[in-house]
């Protein structure tokens, strides 16, 4: 009976050994089989004394595994809370992608949802003036051998782009771009900004406005609404023109800035208009006064003479110091001892074409082309009324010259404004008398340009009035 008993008893203790054997197995099974846990081998790398965990064979067998099933891709999908770098960089990457899953075909790609997500934003931190920037920089070359910008270079642009069913990134709308003006060196980065927009109904951004190396603006199709400093025809804006004190300009530059003042010789300033002399005193001893701008006198008699006395001039005889009205003198050639120029008409003087001439090129003026062309001297001033219509102009002449009439010689020099039609607008010219001259010169006004030429539609509209011998 005890053999028994003993026999049952190994038995048993057999049964439990490999019960307990066959556990460690089960264990072992379950425990290659169960991923690992990613908090706890976080924990076990941020331990790790060399911050660097290797495995050859998780490497090679696990990486493997993951590109061979989705074409050459490493997913991480994994993460519950933000990615830590322990700040440290990204390198050598080729093409970044943000909020997608497609391989950009540029450096950088973000796409969002028009909401929270499409937005970026810079901060900068700092106790001095200096504030964010983003620098977008042109070179030449290569990176392993750069090399300076040329003249006609784009340095880069900003473009505003809208999506089109035609380019998946989209088309440009507008954009700024900065190009540079000269080769750079050292002591040389000349540049310019253009503004691009694209009209309504039209496609692809055109110029609409330069600011210029030289800080001038230049818009393509002129300016709107009020421009504050000197706009010249070329659509070119300048902010600090230059002026001649409302004298006429020799000449502009091509932002309409004077490049030089004419100064008429012997020129005369009218006094200021407020009551004070003018001049000139009356035979009774009274001033001719300007108060407020209005010439008065006060009342004159010559002396005590009697009334109708008389005088004679030749044989004819006068009254003078009348009681009745006014007597008027004919037949006056001489009063002071001096031959007199005072006369009474209008004279219209015989045409001839070659009273019309010019510095250069030809000046043609028919005689049905002189609509108006009359004198008048009084004293010592003579006035000329003109209109010459339809005459043609050939070449570029810088001056018309019109014949004094009459013979005269001018002994002062003086300029007045007038009208002239240049085949396509009206504008403004300037007629002119030199002292001691025998000509009436006219010019295009206010930069004194040449004329330009006209086939018999070149019109003249003025008058003038100077002093002659």
């Amino acid at each position: 009976m005890k053999r028994y008993l003993f026999l049952l008893l190994c038995l048993a203790v057999i049964s439990i050994a490999i019960a307990d054997e066959n556990s460690n197995y089960r264990d072992i099974k379950n425990l290659t089989a169960t991923k690992f846990d990613k908090s706890a081998v976080k924990n076990t790398f941020a331990h790790a004394s060399s911050n660097t965990v290797y495995s050859s064979k998780l490497e090679n067998m696990r990486f493997a595994n993951y590109t061979n099933s989705i074409g050459g891709k490493v997913p991480y999908n994994g993460a519950a809370f933000d990615v830590d770098l322990n700040n440290k960089h990204l390198v050598n990457i080729s093409h970044l992608g943000i909020e997608t899953s497609l391989t950009p075909d540029i450096i950088l790609q973000l796409v969002g949802d028009n909401g929270t997500y499409s937005r970026m934003a810079m901060r900068g931190y700092s106790n001095d003036s200096a504030s964010s920037a983003i620098m977008v920089t042109k070179f030449r070359g290569t990176t392993g051998t750069p090399l300076t910008v040329a003249s006609g270079d784009s340095l880069g642009a900003f473009q505003l782009a809208g999506y089109s069913s035609l380019i998946a990134d989209g088309i440009p709308g507008a954009y700024i771009e900065a190009k540079s003006t000269e080769n750079w060196s050292s002591t040389k980065t000349g540049t310019y900004l253009n503004f691009n927009v694209t009209p309504t109904g039209t496609t692809g951004p055109q110029l609409a406005m330069s600011i210029n190396q030289d800080k001038t603006v230049t818009a393509s199709s002129g300016f709107h609404g009020p421009v504050f400093g000197n706009a010249s025809s070329a659509g070119r804006l300048k902010t600090t023109p230059s002026t001649c004190s409302g004298q006429a300009a020799t000449g502009v530059d091509a932002y309409g800035n004077a490049t030089g003042c004419y100064t008429p010789a012997g020129t005369y300033s009218l006094p200021t208009a407020t009551a004070s002399v003018l001049g000139g005193v009356k035979p009774d001893g009274t001033s001719i006064l300007n108060t407020a701008g209005v010439i008065s006198a006060t009342a004159t008699s010559v002396g005590a003479a009697a009334t109708n006395q008389t005088m004679y001039i030749g044989t004819t005889p006068h009254a003078i110091n009348r009681a009745s009205a006014s007597e008027p003198l004919t037949g006056i050639t001489s009063i002071d001892g001096t031959a007199s120029n005072l006369t009474t008409t209008w004279t219209t003087p015989t045409f001839s074409a070659g009273d019309y001439t010019s510095d250069t090129g030809a000046w043609t003026v028919a005689s049905g082309n002189v609509v108006t062309f009359r004198y008048i001297v009084v004293g010592k001033m003579m006035t000329v009324l003109l209109t010459i219509e339809s005459s043609t102009i050939t070449g570029t002449p810088g001056v018309l010259h019109i014949k004094i009439p009459g013979g005269y010689t001018s002994t002062k020099s003086v300029w007045n404004l007038a009208t002239d039609y240049n085949g396509s607008a009206y504008e403004t010219c300037v007629i002119r008398v030199l002292s001691s001259a025998t000509l009436i010169d006219v010019y295009r006004y206010p930069n004194f340009a040449a004329w330009g030429a006209t086939a018999g539609s070149h019109i003249l509209r003025g008058e003038i009035t100077f002093e002659v011998n």
